[in-house]
């Protein structure tokens, strides 16, 4: 009878750990890039009471490699900030940072004509 319990308590405790665990979020976290952006004018749209301001902007990665990247905010965001951008791998938005223009590349630099 131990034998048995034992069997189900391992059992049910693998079924927890697998099911809490979601193997996408995993992919998405390794399969991600990140470029710098500058911000510029934003389009504001109003949706009832509602209020999300959109950007289409271009960012460098590392290499300088140029990518669209269209960023959606409930807030206007300051203009001329640089931030690092965190793309997954279809190259939606996961998340962004400020950042200042020491903390860029220099081949992001170059492309977004950073002067220093």
């Amino acid at each position: 009878m131990k034998k048995y319990l034992s069997l189900l308590f391992i059992a049910i405790t693998f079924t927890i750990v697998l099911g809490g665990c979601n193997g996408s979020d995993l992919y998405n976290s390794l399969n991600t890039s990140t470029c710098y952006v500058q911000i510029s004018d934003a389009v504001e749209n109003k949706s009832g009471s509602k209020v999300t301001y959109d950007y289409n902007l271009t960012g460098y990665n590392k290499s300088g490699d140029s990518k669209e990247v269209k960023l959606s905010e409930n807030r206007r965001l300051r203009k001329d900030a640089y931030l690092r951008v965190k793309l997954k791998a279809n190259d939606d938005v996961m998340g962004w940072e400020e950042v200042e223009t020491k903390d860029i590349p220099q081949k992001a630099k170059e492309k977004l004509d950073i002067k220093e």
